[in-house]
């Protein structure tokens, strides 16, 4: 069962917090990058709830 969780825990940040540096590295409009950065926080924060 652990390993089961942290493999979905994996996907879930490869997905919200790889895209989220894609779009900011790739991102020219400011708008956009405001959402990847507010994602990344996002990500960010709900890992340390974990912690």
């Amino acid at each position: 069962m652990i390993e089961r969780m942290h493999g979905s825990l994996l996907r879930f940040l490869a997905t919200p917090l790889g895209f989220n540096l894609y779009a900011m590295a790739m991102c020219t409009d400011p708008a956009l990058l405001a959402l990847s950065v507010v994602g990344v926080q996002r990500t960010v924060n709900f890992l340390i709830t974990l912690v």
